[in-house]
């Protein structure tokens, strides 16, 4: 009897093992139809930037963007920007930046482009799925 339990006790513990190493894959899934809704998108990465932004968004309808802000200066900063094209928002941006007493900043961010945190965009289900940015969340909102 003691060596059957101890078969047992083995082998419930080699199943254990089995499946506490077992890999998950998280894979996203898309209706089949072509549904448009509002999407936000966080980068978590900061590899979005305004100097890369037209690669991945030209052609897109974005409703607003939210930069990486230092938190040296997040209280006086807002946080999320109405988005008419780009080059509205860089300018508003670093003119609020220089307004605050941030010119150094403003000119570094205009060198190498301001990163950006989210964006809500409107768009298709099928489009969304074919941005191929690494470490992207992707929310559905209202």
């Amino acid at each position: 009897m003691v060596k059957f339990m101890k078969k047992i006790l083995i082998l419930a513990i080699c199943i254990f093992l089995l499946l506490n190493f077992k890999e998950d894959k998280i894979i996203t899934a898309f209706n089949e139809n072509e549904e448009y809704s509002f999407y936000i998108l966080e980068f978590l990465n900061k590899n979005i930037s305004t100097n890369n932004f037209d690669k991945y968004f030209s052609n897109l309808n974005v409703i607003w963007i939210e930069p990486y802000i230092n938190e040296l200066y997040a209280d006086r900063i807002k946080k999320r920007y109405q988005f008419d094209n780009l080059n509205k928002f860089k300018s508003k941006y670093l003119e609020i930046l220089i307004d605050n007493g941030y010119r150094n900043e403003a000119i570094n961010l205009k060198l190498e482009g301001i990163k950006i945190k989210k964006i809500k965009l409107y768009a298709s289900n099928k489009i969304v799925e074919n941005l191929k940015i690494e470490n992207m969340i992707i929310k559905i909102t209202k």
